[in-house]
Order: structure tokens, then sequence, then C-alpha cells
């Protein structure tokens, strides 16, 4: 059997230990490197490159303060890097440098010191003369050697003769690799073997159950109870409870912000942000009333109603309330802590309204979670759907904006960011004349304030239809493909479409494309993959938000839903990355109602980084039952039995259809009485009465 050793010179331990550290070093480095040094920057648009990155770090810098420079060191992280280097580094200077265990196969030619061509006299005759030279009586030690390897090194050369003399030895040799026949094979395991040597067994003990009885259960007790207080959407089980009870279909967004602020993570703000003991409850009280007073008082100037509203949980939940109207009003605050707080604050409640928002979902409610959506670019945006929509271009304040809305309005017929963007320049400096302020006699801030407005993103729905794969109607309970053609443009852009596109136009618009789409063609899917995986790596555009702590990628929730009933017919979707001015496709699939007429939906278009982004297109759907098919019809008649059978009497009892046999049975009995006839005059009884009666009739 096979015998089991330890290492006895650590090499093995130490290529395991090499192993091991490099599928633990290399991906952590590599990571290291993409974090720090190759991050990728998302796409830039027109605004961004009219608002350098300097100008919006000088904006941010203002509203939320200058952030904490990180602390001159090396971080743990980098420091955890650079030992587990200097260990790999060590362990590969030992392994080069420390002699090779080689296994070498048996060569007895090698051990004589002679060629193979040799004969056996030749061979005898060199092993003669290696025998004399290493014989233990007449070879004298050289150096360090020992009587032992003088020994053994004879026996090694009387053993390499056999090998070629002696037959046994020699089969031998050629089967097993060794003169001596079969070896038994020892496993190393890669463990050093002072670990397991008496004196240390007490340290070893120690060490593991340290580590499997202490620090492994503890790690995933640590993974296990901190996932577990936590649902998939980020959220808190706690914080998901309270908005499940006390989400309404009728929340509007004051009663929103309220749940916000009631969640539990909101209450732990100001940890993260001091990072020292809490305040007490009486500064924290007071402060919130600072704070509420301020925000109370911008929301009675801007005429905003329903600011603080609610039952909120604690007083802590109260501030967070006060902090998150203060941005939605743009409060200026001159403490930097509370600035940094409501940097942190901000950047902790998308996770949270994407959890209101699934509650919502759950509910088929669709104003509701339209109104949740339109709070993401409200934040974003710091503003309110009451204020004016110039407020998210740079220089404007809330007055300004309010009068410059007006004047557009009247000018226009309409106002906001695709107004201003489209006006002439005269008209422009009507309406900057009837804003009023100082900031309009600056010539590069107006141009800049034009440049943002000519830049800002809309989205346009070219095109809209369902359909069925593989059929021309829809059918009920069958499976609709919703298929919008949209691309991503400026509101400087010319529109391609004005209002809403008829649904007849809309359903055989590009049928073309749709049958190429459908063909179960192998190169065109896998070029529709391709495209769909580029799009992927497609970085995304990034919105103009100097009031967000961070930049924010612009993305659009898709979504179809029926006003009337105010439900959500097709749950919402992310649309994948639209790259500006490029037609793109989208797709959403739903069932069809069970019943045939005319439905009429709404799909709707959301933006999560632009206010007032929301984009509606109208639909109709026509379900209509299946024509049978001529085999159907004829199949149906044939199976239809005979009024005059077993089958046909059933059926009528059930009430199914039957053939009708009268007007054929009677045709059958006249045929029957003529052919009896014509049978009477030939033969039988009935013959002879025939001539009786020509008898009579002669008389």
């Amino acid at each position: 059997m096979p015998g089991l050793g330890y290492d006895e010179q650590g090499s093995l331990a130490t290529y395991f230990v090499l192993t091991f550290l490099s599928l633990v070093l290399i991906p952590s480095t590599l990571w290291s490197f993409k974090a720090s040094i190759s991050k990728k920057s998302p796409r830039k648009t027109g605004n961004e490159v009219v608002i350098s990155s300097t100008k919006r770090k000088e904006q941010r810098e203002r509203i939320f303060g200058r952030p904490k420079r990180k602390s001159k060191g090396v971080s743990k992280k980098t420091l955890l890097l650079l030992i587990g280097w200097a260990a790999f580094a060590g362990l590969s200077y030992k392994v080069a440098t420390s002699e090779a265990v080689q296994n070498v196969l048996y060569n007895p030619f090698e051990l004589l010191g002679i060629s193979e061509a040799l004969t056996d006299k030749e061979i005898k005759r060199a092993y003669k003369r290696l025998s004399l030279k290493f014989h233990p009586d007449k070879y004298k030690l050289v150096g360090n050697e020992t009587r032992e390897d003088a020994d053994a090194k004879f026996v090694e050369i009387t053993k390499a003769y056999k090998a070629l003399t002696d037959d046994i030895t020699r089969e031998n040799w050629l089967t097993h690799g060794n003169p001596d026949g079969p070896q038994q094979r020892e496993e190393v395991v890669a463990i050093p073997k002072w670990v397991i040597e008496g004196k240390n067994s007490g340290w070893i003990l120690g060490v593991y159950g340290l580590v499997f009885g202490g620090l492994m259960p503890w790690l995933v007790g640590k993974w296990w109870f901190g996932t577990r207080q936590y649902t998939k959407d980020g959220a808190l089980n706690a914080s998901a409870a309270l908005f499940f009870h006390r989400l309404e279909e009728t929340s509007s967004v004051p009663e929103i912000i309220t749940l916000l602020a009631s969640s539990s993570e909101l209450g732990q703000a100001d940890k993260v942000v001091e990072g020292k003991a809490l305040k007490s409850k009486k500064e924290v009280k007071a402060e919130a009333g600072g704070i509420e007073g301020l925000v109370k008082a911008k929301a009675a100037e801007l005429g905003v109603e329903g600011v603080m509203s609610g039952r909120f949980e604690s007083v802590q939940s109260r501030r967070s309330a006060a902090i998150i109207w203060s941005h939605l009003l743009r409060v200026e605050f001159e403490d930097v802590a509370l600035k940094e707080e409501r940097a942190t604050l901000l950047l902790s409640l998308p996770p949270l309204l994407t959890s209101i928002l699934n509650i919502s979902l759950a509910h088929n409610w669709l104003s509701t979670s339209l109104t949740i959506m339109k709070l993401h670019a409200l934040l974003i945006q710091a503003t309110l759907p009451s204020l004016p929509k110039l407020l998210q271009l740079p220089h404007f304040t809330f007055t300004e904006a309010k009068a410059a809305e007006e004047k557009l309005k009247s000018l226009k017929g309409l106002g906001g960011v695709e107004a201003w963007s489209r006006i002439s320049e005269k008209r422009r400096n009507e309406v900057l004349k009837a804003a009023g302020g100082v900031w309009g006699e600056d010539k590069e801030e107006v141009k800049e304030t034009v440049q943002v407005a000519k830049s800002w993103p809309k989205l346009e729905i070219l095109s809209a239809r369902f359909k069925v794969v593989g059929e021309k109607t829809v059918s009920p309970s069958s499976i609709v493909q919703c298929v919008f053609k949209l691309r991503l443009t400026t509101t400087d852009a010319p529109p391609t479409s004005n209002g809403t596109i008829s649904p007849s136009t809309d359903f055989d618009e590009d049928s073309d494309d749709d049958d190429v789409d459908d063909d179960d063609n192998g190169v065109k899917e896998a070029a529709k993959k391709v495209k769909e995986n580029l799009r992927k790596l497609t970085p995304p555009v990034v919105a103009y938000s100097p009031y967000w702590p961070e930049d924010r990628a612009l993305r659009y929730w898709a979504t179809i839903g029926d006003i009337k009933s105010d439900r959500i017919i097709v749950q919402p979707l992310i649309v994948p990355n639209l790259v500006p001015g490029k037609i793109e496709r989208f797709t959403m699939q739903f069932q069809a109602p069970q019943g045939p007429g005319l439905y009429t939906f709404q799909a709707v278009f959301v933006g999560n980084a632009v206010a007032d982004a929301e984009v509606w297109k109208g639909m109709q759907l026509t379900v209509v039952e299946p024509a049978p098919s001529a085999a159907a019809q004829s199949e149906d008649e044939i199976s239809d039995p005979d009024e005059d059978t077993i089958e046909g009497q059933l059926a009528q009892l059930k009430g199914g259809n039957v053939k009708s046999k009268r007007k054929g049975g009677d045709d059958d009995d006249e045929d029957e009485s003529s052919e009896e006839e014509s049978s009477s005059d030939e033969d039988g009884p009935k013959g002879k009465k025939g001539e009786e009666s020509s008898d009579s009739d002669s008389d």
C-alpha cells in the first residue's frame, strides 16, 4: 500500500502557500488599480462640456461643503496588499534558492559511467574498475565524506552492474524502473513535519480551535445576520415594514418624504458624518427646530404647501425630513458639518425610494408609482413640481426663474428648459429683462445657461405598436410584444413627431423590419446579441445635477398602464443605455386581455435624473377572436351525426347539431316504390293482378 508522509523540507508547503497567495493577491490588486487608476468616466454630453468638472466641483463644495481629504498614509487595504506581496516575494526567493527535488529515472549506464552500446565484457571490465576504486576496504574518504557514503556508493555500483547482467534484476529494472522490483509509493502531504510533531500539538490545536471554532463562526454569523436585516432592495427590514403599512394609493410627494425621513437608515446619518458620540435628544430637537424654521420660512416665501406634514417616528426623523426639504427648497447652510450630513443623507435616499416603489408596484398603483419615480429626479435637481422648471438651469434664482417662465409662456405658449433653448436672442433678452436680476447682464452666464438648455436631454418615441410573434392579429390571452423606437436627443433638435401617433399608423409601420426580427436566423441572432452586449458596455449619459453630491447617470423607466383604472399593466423596466442621436428599439412583453375588444393603454417613460422629463404615448390594442380555419370547419361538418342514427338522437337530446335526413328519406322511398313497381311488371303475383286488370279494361 502507498505510504503517507509529510513535507520534510517544507518545499511543497511553500508551493501551496504561493499558489494561495497568487489567487488572492492578483485579483485584489487588479481590482484596486481598476477602481483607483483606470476608472471609466461616463459619457460626456453637451452640458458636461459647457460646465467643466472644476466648476461642478466648486458648485458642489458651495452646497455640500469641501469633502474631507483622506488622511495621508497608506490605507488598510493597500497595507494588506503590500504585506501579501512581500510574503509572496520572500517565498518565491526561498523556492528559487532551494534545491529542487528531482525525480530522476534509474539508469545503470550513467551510474557506471559507460555507454549503452558496450558489450557484456566491457561492462564487466568497467564494473571491476569501479569496484576496486570504491571498495570499502580500499576507498579513502575525501573531505566531509563518511564511511556510510562510501558504502552506499559501492552498493549503488554493484546494483547497477546486476541490473545489466543478472536476468531477474534486469527484468525488475525494465519493468518497475528499479532493480529491487516494485517500490512502495509514498504520498507526501504539503504540510511541514513540525506541524504534526508532538511538542507543537498544543499550539496547533489552539490555532485550529480559534480559527474553526471562533473566527469562522463569527464571520459566517456576521454575514448571515447582516444580510437578513436587509431586503433585496437594500433597505432595512424595519424600514420596509414601515413603508408597507404607511404607503397609500393617494400618497403625495410630502407624504413620501415623511416616509423616507421615518426610515431606520436616516436615524443613523449623523453617526456617519460626525464619527463621534451622538448628540443628546435635547440638542437634536433644538437643531431640528432651527432647520425646520428655515425650511418653513422658505416654503412660505415660495408658496409651497405640505412642507413638514405627516407623522414622524422620532425627533431624528423630523430632523431628517427638515434636511430633505432644505435640499428641495435649496436652503443654504453655514455649518459645514450640516452640509456634509445633508450630502450623506441624500446619497442614502435612492435605495429607500426603490423599496417604496416596489411596494407601490406590488399594488399596481399607477399614479403613486409615477410620483415615486419622479421624486428621484426632483431630488437630483433639488426642485419640486410646483416650482419653475428653469431652476434646473445654472444661475437662475427662484424669483428670476418664475418671472422668466411667465414671460416665456406669454411669448411661446409654453415654458421650461425646451422653450428657453428654442427662443431667439431678441426674445431671450426680453425675458431676461422681465426676470430682472443682475446675472442677466453677464453675457458669459447667459451663454452658459443657453448652452446647457440646448444640450438638455430629451427622449422621443418615434413609433410604438403591438404585435404577436408569428401572428397578424392579437388574440385573447396571447403574449403581446410592445415595440418602441426611441431616440435620445436634445431640446434644440427638431421634433420627429408631433403629439400621439395614431395606433393604426404605428401598427403598420416598419413591417419589413418585424419580418427580419422574427426570422430564425443564427447569424442575425448572433448579431443581435453582439449589439446588446455593446449597448451594455456603452457608458450612460450624465445629467447636469450640481445640487446632487455626485454625478448621476440618466436612466429611464418604461411602463404601460391604464389611466382610467389607475393600474399598471406592465411592470416598469429600465431602458438600456441610449446613445444620443441614435434610434434604439425597446420591447416590453405582457399577456393580452382574456376577452376580445378595443383596449386603451398609456406608455410612460420617466427619467430618474431630469425633472419634468416624462414622455407619454397613447396606444390602442385590438383583441380579436382567431378565425377558424377551413380544415376546422370541414371537421365540424363531418363530425355532425345523422338524425336517424343513435348518435344523432343522443345529440338531439343534448341539444347538439345533427344532419337532417327527412328530404333525403322521401326521395329514397319514392325510389324504392318505383323499383317495386318496375319489378312487379316482370314477376310475382302482382304481375298476374296486372293481367287481370287489363282483361277487365278490355271487357
